[in-house]
C-alpha cells in the first residue's frame, strides 16, 4: 500500500473536524461559568485519530493507546465528573448513551484488529462505518448538551436591572 493510499481515509473526516473546530472555538464554550466543553471534544477527536492510526497501521499507533471502558477515557471521566451536575438534562443522557455506543463500536474495532481482521476494522472507521456513525452521533449529542447548558445558565444568571428608575412621560 502506498503512502498516499494509506493517508486517504484520514482525509474523509474533514466535515467532522470542521464541526468539532467550530464547537471548540465558539465563544460560549470558553465562558468560565460553564463546564469546559472544549476538552471533551478535543479528547474525542484524539481518540478517533488514535483509533484510525491503529487501524491504518501508523508507526505511532502503539505510542497512543485507545482507552477502553467508558469511564476510563477522558470523555467518560468528564461525564462522571465536571459535567455531572447537569445529569438531569435530557441531553446529558443522550451524550451518555452516544458515548457508550461509541465505546462499544471502538472496542469492536480493537477486537477485529486483535483477530487480524484489518479490512473489517477499516470499514468500521470509514465514512459509513459503525464507529464513524457513532462518533457523529456523539458530536451532535455534545452540541445539544452545550445548547441546553447555555439555556440553564442563562436562566440561572442574575438579571441586571438599570439603577435608574424609568422616567414617566
Amino acid at each position: 500500500m502506498s503512502e498516499k493510499t494509506r493517508r486517504e481515509p484520514l482525509k474523509g473526516s474533514d466535515r467532522q473536524a470542521k464541526d468539532a473546530a467550530a464547537f471548540i472555538t465558539s465563544p460560549a464554550s470558553a465562558e468560565s461559568d460553564r463546564p469546559d466543553l472544549c476538552a471533551p471534544m478535543r479528547d474525542h477527536a484524539l481518540c478517533m485519530a488514535r483509533l484510525r492510526e491503529r487501524v491504518y497501521g501508523s508507526q505511532y499507533a502503539d505510542s497512543f493507546p485507545v482507552e477502553s471502558c467508558g469511564t476510563r477515557c477522558a470523555l467518560g471521566r468528564w461525564l462522571s465528573g465536571e459535567v455531572g451536575r447537569y445529569r438531569s438534562l435530557p441531553s446529558y443522557r443522550l451524550v451518555e448513551n452516544a458515548h457508550a455506543e461509541f465505546r462499544r463500536s471502538a472496542d469492536g474495532v480493537l477486537a477485529l484488529l486483535d483477530q487480524g481482521r484489518r479490512l473489517d476494522a477499516t470499514r468500521a472507521v470509514e465514512t459509513s462505518g459503525s464507529v464513524r456513525q457513532a462518533s457523529h452521533t456523539l458530536v451532535r449529542a455534545l452540541q445539544v448538551l452545550r445548547e441546553e447548558i447555555r439555556v440553564v445558565e442563562r436562566q440561572m444568571a442574575p438579571t441586571t436591572h438599570s439603577a435608574e428608575p424609568a422616567k414617566n412621560r
